[in-house]
């Protein structure tokens, strides 16, 4: 599973108009969640223990889909890592992982994104990029605010 995870990487980096703090909190409290993950749906539920170890779901039961996952490194304000199980009518995906870095630039921050599946090809990366660009332009819309 692990050479599944390491040879099957979707990759991404965003500019984004805000301090890492910012971006950090809009991704670990479900109030700055709840600005712009699914923020097009109204029944999305958010539950988060952001802590190693902890776990998080986010559902739109109206749209019959959530994400979650374990927390595995919460390193405040540069660094996120969790595990990502997908759920909807198909089931529940096999783990996933996501690994966030947050890094200063001026008054800015970049985000690395990098998602990663025991995928069978690149079918799902690319359905992941489209997903992943969709929210966070959500997120750069939500700090230009």
């Amino acid at each position: 599973m692990w050479s599944d995870l390491h040879d099957k990487v979707l990759e991404l980096e965003w500019l984004l108009p805000a301090a890492p703090e910012a971006v950090w909190r809009a991704f670990t409290t479900a109030e700055g969640l709840r600005a712009w993950w699914w923020n097009h749906w109204l029944d999305v539920k958010i539950d988060l223990d952001v802590r190693p170890g902890g776990t998080y779901r986010l559902a739109a039961p109206g749209a019959g889909i959530a994400v979650a996952g374990d927390y595995l490194v919460v390193d405040a304000p540069q660094h996120l890592s969790f595990t990502w199980r997908w759920i909807d009518a198909e089931g529940v995906s096999r783990d996933e992982a996501c690994d966030l870095r947050f890094v200063a630039e001026g008054e800015q921050t970049r985000l690395l994104l990098r998602h990663t599946g025991p995928w069978a090809d690149r079918t799902p990366a690319e359905t992941y990029r489209q997903g992943w660009e969709f929210a966070i332009s959500a997120l750069a819309r939500t700090l230009a605010e």
